[in-house]
């Protein structure tokens, strides 16, 4: 991690099969590699110099657990585009200036759509309240280590609600709408580049699939041979054999691996994009991460998946509320996998909206990678662009939701009628004094006989 420790992170891929799209089983002592990892970075005094001297015009920082790099940016003077890679609901989006009422957006890990009944609405809020309380405890472990070595920092929340930007990896075709600052854009897709055309021995395989076509099998770095469970592999070649297409399939095989069936093709690695564009692609199994999901969509591509981790459930109760996409479970057995597949494969409704929110993606007057360089330059040339951020950064939570006027009025509701009523006593008794003297006064005196 620096020049003096080496390190590296490494993923829970064990928890994320076993519970990962559970937000209960977020492994809690993340918090002390959030803690090792400030204290290396803050405390790097050589580190501090070197970028100091750079000049560097903004920082691009990924928020997840990263108020440190904050904190580091603020202290070197240098504006920060916050960079979001998951459902925008929740944790430290929750802390910026972006508005996300729990009534009508869901929060990440609920599997909620975006039209909730009463109760879900109550567990969503609940939700969201539990969300802040952890928060609360990241803010007190990175604002110790902030403080320590920068002590006139300000507080991590505060450093998220000043952000000069934000990159949101998703898109309104397959997200719902929320109130965002001008300066907080959706650049879902800017990987996203021209198809190119295949290697030799993938177009082949491709063009021999005939009028049945080929389906694309990528569930990205969580699928490996020593983390997937044994099961999981033979209950989707057992799905695959069944199917007259063939699979072209991203995985590393091992030893203990049984052998792919004649329709199904191994790789370690493919063109991921560039298959997904070839017209003999029919359907793209995936594990719903919003790279996949977003390229898939951008041509015309439906899917069915399972989700693994984070807010892939997530993702896929978008797509199946859009008629995109199917899912099964992480140990659905093959006959479950099959019929989710045949059922994407022969209803044409899968494809038509697949190609009516492929249509939605195309239709956008720039491409998501310019927007995201034009904000990040824009930033740069203005100086923090302090003209596109919310004056609300400066209210707390009380003051951002009225709840300090709404608290004046009830006072003044409560205390007006008791106020009138005394000052109607007052008057009253005042009125009774003023009668009895001028009484006084204007009765005549008796003479004397």
């Amino acid at each position: 991690m620096t020049t003096h420790h080496r390190a590296s992170f490494v993923m829970p891929l064990d928890l994320m099969w076993g519970h990962g799209t559970d937000w209960k089983a977020l492994p809690v002592d993340a918090f002390w590699t959030v803690s090792a990892v400030c204290d290396s970075l803050l405390g790097d005094r050589y580190l501090r110099q070197r970028l100091r001297h750079q000049r560097y015009r903004v920082a691009v920082v990924d928020l997840i657990y990263n108020e440190c790099s904050l904190a580091l940016t603020h202290h070197l003077g240098i504006p920060s585009v916050g960079y979001w890679a998951f459902t925008f609901a929740g944790g430290e989006a929750q802390y910026t200036t972006a508005f996300s009422p729990p009534s009508s957006v869901p929060l990440i890990m609920t599997h909620y759509t975006d039209v909730m009944t009463f109760s879900q609405r109550l567990y969503n809020h609940l939700h969201a309240l539990a969300s802040h309380v952890v928060m609360q405890v990241q803010f007190l472990v990175t604002g110790y280590q902030i403080l320590r070595h920068l002590p006139t920092c300000p507080w991590p929340n505060t450093l998220l609600s000043n952000l000069s930007g934000l990159l949101i990896n998703s898109h309104p075709a397959i997200d719902y709408p929320r109130l965002l600052p001008p300066s907080f854009v959706n650049v879902g897709g800017l990987q996203i580049h021209t198809p190119k055309p295949l290697p030799k021995d993938l177009e082949e395989w491709l063009i021999g699939s005939g009028e049945a076509g080929t389906i694309v099998f990528s569930m990205g770095f969580i699928f490996q041979p020593t983390v997937v469970p044994k099961k999981v592999i033979y209950n989707l070649l057992d799905a695959f054999s069944r199917l007259p297409q063939r699979v072209l399939m991203k995985y590393t095989t091992s030893p203990t691996d049984p052998p792919p069936p004649p329709n199904v093709k191994m790789v370690p690695w493919l063109p991921q994009q560039d298959i997904l564009s070839h017209p003999q692609t029919k359907l793209f199994f995936t594990h719903f991460g919003m790279h996949g999901v977003l390229e898939s969509l951008y041509h015309g591509v439906p899917m069915v998946g399972m989700p693994v981790f984070a807010d892939q459930r997530d993702v896929l109760v978008r797509l199946e509320q859009r008629g995109v996409a199917r899912g099964v479970d992480k140990m659905a057995d093959g006959s479950n996998i099959y019929e989710a597949i045949v059922d994407v494969l022969n209803n044409g409704s899968y494809r038509d909206n697949a190609r009516r929110l492929s249509t939605i993606l195309h239709h956008h007057p720039q491409k998501p990678l310019d927007h995201a360089l034009w904000l990040i330059e824009h930033v740069a040339d203005t100086q923090g662009a302090p003209h596109l951020k919310f004056s609300a950064r400066h209210l707390n939570f009380f003051q951002f939701f009225g709840f300090d006027v709404l608290a004046f009025v009830a006072v003044g509701v409560f205390l007006l009628p008791r106020l009138l009523r005394v000052v109607c006593q007052l008057l009253r008794r005042l009125l009774q004094g003023v009668g009895s003297w001028v009484g006084r006064v204007s009765r005549p005196k008796m003479k004397k006989a």
